[in-house]
């Protein structure tokens, strides 16, 4: 903790996380979703906040590419204009934006329907979600993710349908929201 703002690990369905907050659950920023998608788990473990508001954050992450445990550092400088929503606006569609009076500007990941790889992934439905597709058709499947069809709940079979709604997002008419 260093001036009211704290940072540590959050668990979930889409594994551990490191994230940084400022007393509040909704002020949580989940930095994991800054890191590339080659990395499955992350930790943050300390935070230093300098008299102009730079945030420095360190942890440590899991990078599946290269099979190791890796030394991480985020570092947040707030935005001037941050007075409401609309100034943090990253013109993804995948993110909810969101300004904080401590933190600055934040960015929270929401589902894209379509981008399966990771779980929550790049905000794009693109090759990678294509081949993840794929390879949810091998025995046993290699991309559970792939089971999207009821609108991203799944009926346990991967199966034409899935296909066919990746194919629909990919060019951009998802058949769920």
């Amino acid at each position: 903790i260093h001036t009211g703002v704290q940072v540590g690990t959050v668990s979930g369905a889409g594994g551990s996380h490191a994230a940084v907050w400022a007393g509040t659950a909704e002020s949580l920023v989940d930095l994991h979703s800054f890191l590339p998608v080659s990395f499955a788990s992350s930790s943050a473990s300390g935070v230093e906040v300098d008299a102009g508001g730079v945030m420095i954050i360190v942890g440590t992450g899991y990078n599946s590419a290269t099979s190791r445990n890796e030394a991480l550092m985020w570092k947040s400088v707030p935005g001037p204009n941050c007075l409401i929503d609309p100034d943090c606006d990253d013109a993804k569609a995948c993110t909810i934006d969101h300004c904080d009076a401590q933190l600055g500007c934040t960015w929270t990941p929401v589902p894209l329907f379509g981008d399966i790889f990771p779980t929550i992934g790049d905000c794009l439905v693109d090759i990678d979600d294509l081949v993840c597709m794929l390879n949810g058709f091998a025995e046993p499947p290699q991309c559970p993710a792939a089971d999207i069809i009821p609108c991203g709940q799944g009926n346990g079979t991967i199966d034409v349908d899935d296909l066919i709604a990746l194919l629909l997002a990919f060019a951009d008419e998802p058949l769920c929201p």
